[in-house]
């Protein structure tokens, strides 16, 4: 439970803010809305130990030296000139050189604007028992030797020194084109079987593993994946399932570099200022494998959950390709730095030129020798199924992925135009003999749906133009879950048609979905989410503009500052607070009492004066200031 002395400072630095620094905060520490109804319940959930635990992991090195030194050169709550909270730093760190731009001024703000510490009107600053209380205390974080503090970084260079630009850019090419087409493989996986949410977060093990084959992604990388595409807008979470969204759909039809840009600029966006700076043009060396060690230096208080957000900021810089050969890339810095207009220049420059022919092998392979433009690769991509993902890609053309095409709209004859028309080896005979054996066989099975009588439920059904093969589907042991019975020249099933597709392409038959009039149909596919890229957020998804906007219409300016004395005062009540009272006397005079108040109510507070040694109880409307003071 925080002192109610810390509350009170706190509460009056609180209100002070103006609104973005105070929304800020309450972003940045996660204040929930619930239970927050005016500044002392927001001081007191910020001073609440595990929420102080939580902030601290977050500070760097001279933060904490920062924070240590309000905590321990004067008693919490004593204001304390900035000038002697440097000398405590630069005392300590003469040695060290972490390389961070910020002054110790700047980060003195930084633990301002996370509740930790106030500014006095004069500048100085002071900070708060509770805080000082995790700070300090060996049980908690326990960083009052400030000498370790002090320590030196770690080695994070690597001995041969930075690999060259020339290399470390070719690279990030590599990555960058891999990341682009890989994204459009996730979303096809995604919009055919999404997966799903766990009650605790994230998605299953056997999700993971379904996605990483369909990918070509490690499957420890699968998450990092999913978390780069969620914070560009296209995926959301639907019916409890994670989906494309129609932003997707627009994206996979633009250029390679475009498509970079977007995720990786979408995804810099939204990282810290300090993971910005680490991760763009750090040092004019390479950090080596050593990056991960020196961020460990450089945050000594954090906990597990920091460590991990840590290197989840390593792993998707590197799978973006802003980070090659553990080197900031150039397009990557102009990404992290906010500059997609730099960005894309630059990794348009890296990118070889697209191309729009492709060598068409005995084997049914593709070979694409660069990357092909956005409308071939998408066409090709409906119609064989990529194998190698990199600048020269390679597909591979086979009956399933044949009959996928079909699927879709496409005919024997429009497939062998498109080949014609981009092979330069021309069609080879395979695979124009196993084009015409799946069109041939392609829709010898149908299914659909029909309602029956006399009850009019809507049934799927399965019918054939070849009466053995109907024979074999009903005797199937594979398909004996749909219950198919013999319905005149076909058969019926209590499942509904897309069902019935799913199981019958499982078990390898030549079905396909028809209408009413018997036109074949697209096969059945789950629907997108919603738009939700991130400009188009709501602003109240973000709750904490809506708290702010809440605290400051807690009380009208006519009562106002009654209201704000009368809730310190209870508060100090409850905290058994010994404070100095300001009195209006009747004369028009000023005085002060050194009181502990013991209630208010009715507009008159009662409160001992143990100097006097008396009692007393005055009008809350005569007292103009109030301020803690030494309870020893």
């Amino acid at each position: 439970m925080p002192s109610g002395g810390s509350a009170l400072a706190l509460a009056s630095s609180l209100r002070a803010l103006d609104d973005e620094r105070l929304a800020t905060l309450i972003r940045t520490r996660e204040v929930r809305e619930h239970g927050v109804g005016d500044w002392f319940d927001l001081a007191e959930r910020l001073l609440e130990r595990s929420s102080v635990q939580h902030a601290v992991a977050r500070l760097d090195r001279r933060a904490l030296l920062a924070l240590v030194g309000l905590c321990t050169l004067v008693t919490p709550g004593t204001a304390l000139p900035l000038a002697e909270v440097e000398r405590y730093v630069d005392e300590r760190t003469a040695e060290t050189d972490d390389g961070f731009p910020l002054t110790v001024e700047a980060r003195v703000d930084r633990l301002v604007g996370l509740g930790f510490a106030a500014r006095t009107d004069a500048g100085d600053v002071l900070t708060f028992d509770a805080v000082c209380e995790v700070v300090t205390d060996p049980k908690g974080l326990g960083l009052r030797d400030a000498d370790t503090l002090g320590a030196p970084p770690p080695p994070q260079l690597d001995a041969g020194g930075r690999p060259s630009q020339q290399r470390v850019d070719a690279a990030a090419a590599e990555q960058a084109f891999a990341i682009a087409t890989t994204v459009v493989e996730l979303f096809d996986e995604l919009a055919g079987d999404p997966p799903r949410e766990l009650a605790r977060g994230g998605v299953g093990a056997p999700d993971l593993r379904r996605i990483a084959v369909a990918t070509g992604t490690p499957v420890d990388q699968v998450p990092t994946l999913l978390g780069i595409v969620r914070r560009a807008g296209f995926i959301e979470l639907s019916g409890g399932r994670w989906r494309p969204t129609d932003a997707a759909s627009a994206w996979v039809l633009r250029p390679v570099a475009e498509r970079w840009v977007a995720l990786a600029t979408a995804w810099a966006a939204q990282i810290s200022e300090d993971a910005r700076f680490f991760l763009g043009d750090r040092i004019p060396e390479s950090w080596g494998p050593h990056l991960i060690e020196y961020l460990r230096w450089f945050y000594p208080a954090a906990d597990e959950r920091f460590r991990d957000e840590i290197d989840g900021y390593v792993r998707s810089a590197e799978l973006l390709a802003l980070l090659a050969l553990h080197t900031p890339t150039t397009p990557g810095i102009a990404a992290i730095a906010r500059r997609p207009d730099d960005a894309l220049a630059s990794i348009s420059a890296l990118l070889p030129a697209e191309v729009d022919r492709v060598y068409l092998q005995n084997d049914l392979t593709v070979i694409a020798a660069g990357p092909l433009e956005t409308a071939v690769h998408e066409r090709l991509r409906g119609i064989a199924r990529l194998e190698t993902r990199g600048i020269a890609s390679t597909y591979r053309i086979s009956d399933d992925s044949l009959t996928a095409a079909l699927d879709h709209g496409e005919t024997a004859e429009s497939i062998l135009a498109f080949l014609e028309t981009i092979s330069l080896t021309g069609v080879p005979q395979p695979a124009r003999f196993l084009l015409a054996e799946a069109a041939g066989r392609y829709g010898l099975v149908r299914t659909g749906a029909v309602v029956t009588a006399p009850s009019a439920t809507r049934v799927g059904y399965v019918r054939s133009t070849e009466p053995v093969t109907l024979e074999t589907i009903l005797v199937d042991r594979r398909l004996t879950a749909l219950g198919l019975r013999r319905d005149g020249d076909g058969a019926v099933s209590r499942f509904d048609r897309d069902v019935l597709y799913t199981a019958l392409r499982d078990a390898r038959y030549p079905v396909a979905v028809e209408n009413a009039d018997g036109e074949v149909q697209p096969p059945p596919r789950r629907p997108t989410a919603r738009v939700l890229a991130p400009q188009t957020i709501p602003a109240d998804v973000d709750h904490a503009s809506t708290l702010v906007a809440r605290l400051r219409a807690a009380g009208t300016p006519a009562d106002d500052a009654t209201a704000w004395l009368e809730r310190q005062l209870e508060l100090a009540v409850k905290s058994r607070l010994r404070v100095a009272v300001t009195l209006r006397t009747p004369e028009g005079g000023i005085e002060e009492h050194v009181l502990e108040p013991t209630a208010v109510a009715r507009g008159r507070l009662r409160a001992l004066d143990r100097r006097a040694g008396i009692e007393r109880t005055l009008p809350v409307s005569r007292i103009v200031g109030l301020r803690e003071v030494d309870g020893r």
